[in-house]
């Protein structure tokens, strides 16, 4: 199918390793290969460079594994979690098993929900935080392929409405956490995403997650990804997208 071509990137959801790396012993004689491992979401690149990966700090740095998703939706169910916050996500609708979600998220106490509309997942929250779009905020995105890019907020926000670093900004001061001025952050989130390693592998143990929250509590097999999941595996209104 290249045919003559020598440059070919390869885009591949992360979520089975056997597939992407079929795909890339395939194209091994080129001499130009780049991978490309997409997200289930916006600058979800960004967030796992900011440390938002259960075993991992800002910059990749290694950490004390804390809870994946999966762990923190089971310890919801159980009311183990007395809070959950949620920024830009819908598990209610996305997760593989929507009835557990809405269960685990029903039985947390306190459910706060960052978006732009009212999701399924919106609905169930005890508070619903307005957030800001992607034209209405200023910062940096890292993008597919591991770029750190400038962005210029082009509309005003409306009122009450904050960016997801306002919302943090604004929450570490309600609970008495004294952050460093802005200037001093925003280099901190340079480095860390001009720290992403680019060495990703096709299942790479560095990224470990468990399989999808079950209903049933049975933590499952460990599964290897790489920089989040495949939309289509998460998303049923975008599974016809998916490349047989």
């Amino acid at each position: 199918a290249v045919g003559d071509g020598t440059r070919v990137a390869l885009i591949w959801d992360g979520v089975d390793p056997k597939v992407g790396s079929g795909y890339a012993q395939a194209f091994a004689d080129l001499s130009e290969l780049a991978t490309y491992i997409t997200s289930e979401q916006a600058n979800a690149r960004g967030a796992e460079a900011m440390g938002m990966l259960p075993g991992s700090g800002a910059g990749y740095a290694p950490v004390e594994r804390g809870y994946d998703t999966s762990e923190m939706l089971e310890a919801a169910r159980d009311r183990r979690l007395a809070v959950l916050s949620i920024f830009g996500a819908n598990p209610a609708r996305n997760a593989a098993d929507q009835a557990a979600v809405c269960a685990a998220l029903d039985a947390t106490p306190f459910v706060v929900v960052s978006e732009l509309f009212m999701t399924e997942t919106a609905q169930r929250a005890t508070l619903v935080l307005p957030a800001a779009g992607a034209f209405e905020k200023s910062g940096t995105i890292v993008n597919l392929a591991g770029d750190l890019l400038p962005v210029s907020a082009s509309l005003a926000a409306s009122d009450f409405v904050r960016s997801d670093f306002e919302i943090l900004a604004d929450l570490a001061g309600a609970l008495g956490v004294l952050l460093p001025p802005t200037p001093e952050l925003e280099r901190s989130v340079i480095l860390a995403g001009t720290s992403e390693p680019r060495d990703f592998t096709l299942g790479d143990e560095r990224f470990v997650l468990r399989k999808p929250f079950d209903a049933l509590g049975d933590k499952g097999e460990v599964s290897s990804i790489l920089s989040g999941g495949g939309t289509w595996l998460h998303d049923p209104s975008l599974a016809t997208m998916r490349v047989s």
